[in-house]
């Protein structure tokens, strides 16, 4: 990216009925120790006291309240509206660290040549407390992100305007979830990525959190085997490897360990039986992610 030396930074929140959480999201914006920032946020028509909120805090962020088809089409609208050299999405009902702003400025200047620079973010419960600490994907893959056998947190990751831009700058309204993981695999394409260690956000996990939904991951097993299907045949001109199936059973695999987390067995085994029958050998590189993961977490 063009190094500026103060970079307008854009957090885009996309908003419906999180009354309970919203307040907490702007005030962690608003309380950011760099301070050329635009907060746009996306309301959904909320019906809650979620509108009341924003116009509480009209003065500091730009907000608009309409109609949109789900997700991916309010992120877009949001995005459109943005002016910042610096991207970031934050849902509702998460926050960001006090001096992650200034960390993105600090880590562009340092590594100008990166389309979308991220960090690790914790998770946090309904009251903010910190469960464990999601580290992102450390040395950046973009074969492993594609196989969802890594995750960038989308929380914790910042994009550089220009590179999103040359990528298209768009997130997929088609999608009724996870525009992120297309986002990631557009730019991808185009541009490097690069993590960098450094607790960015608070990815905030309760009742009412798609992580916690059976059927939303469901969804989102959809969303991305659509974006798989897509991606997949320019992703083996780029690589020169066929990666079809080594992404399907990374997918099943990772939905497969996400249903064990909500404790949904017939669905967790069901899953787990796909990954392996799609790519056996990926499915034993998918079990040693999860176990490093995993003692990584533990060691923290």
């Amino acid at each position: 990216m063009d190094v500026k030396k103060f970079p307008l930074i854009s957090v885009l929140t996309p908003v419906r009925n999180m009354g309970e959480f919203i307040e907490n999201n702007i005030k962690s914006v608003l309380s950011q120790d760099y301070k050329n920032i635009e907060h746009i946020i996306q309301d959904n028509l909320s019906t809650d006291n979620t509108t009341r909120i924003l116009e509480k805090y009209s003065k500091h962020i730009k907000w608009a309240s309409e109609s949109d088809s789900g997700q991916a089409d309010g992120l877009n609208r949001a995005l459109q509206r943005s002016e910042g050299d610096i991207i970031i999405v934050l849902n509702a009902d998460d926050e960001l660290m006090p001096s992650a702003c200034s960390q993105a400025v600090r880590n562009f200047q340092l590594f100008p040549d990166y389309a979308v620079i991220y960090g690790d973010k914790y998770n946090i419960d309904e009251n903010g407390v910190i469960k464990y600490t999601y580290f992102g994907p450390e040395p950046y893959n973009f074969l492993r992100i594609f196989c969802v056998q890594d995750i960038i947190p989308a929380q914790a990751a910042f994009i550089d305007r220009k590179c999103f831009e040359s990528s298209g700058f768009f997130f997929d309204r088609d999608l009724p979830t996870c525009p992120d993981f297309e986002a990631w695999i557009r730019i991808g394409l185009k541009h490097n990525m690069k993590h960098v260690p450094g607790i960015i956000s608070g990815y905030r996990m309760h009742s009412g959190s798609e992580s916690q939904n059976a059927a939303v991951i469901s969804g989102m097993v959809d969303s991305k085997l659509s974006v798989i299907n897509k991606y997949s045949d320019e992703v083996k001109r780029k690589f020169n490897v066929s990666v079809l199936k080594r992404s399907r059973s990374g997918l099943f695999y990772w939905a497969a360990a996400n249903f064990l987390r909500l404790k949904e067995k017939r669905l967790f085994i069901k899953f787990l039986f796909l990954a392996f029958m799609e790519n056996p050998l990926t499915f034993v590189q998918s079990t040693g992610i999860i176990l490093k993961k995993l003692l990584k977490r533990l060691a923290d």
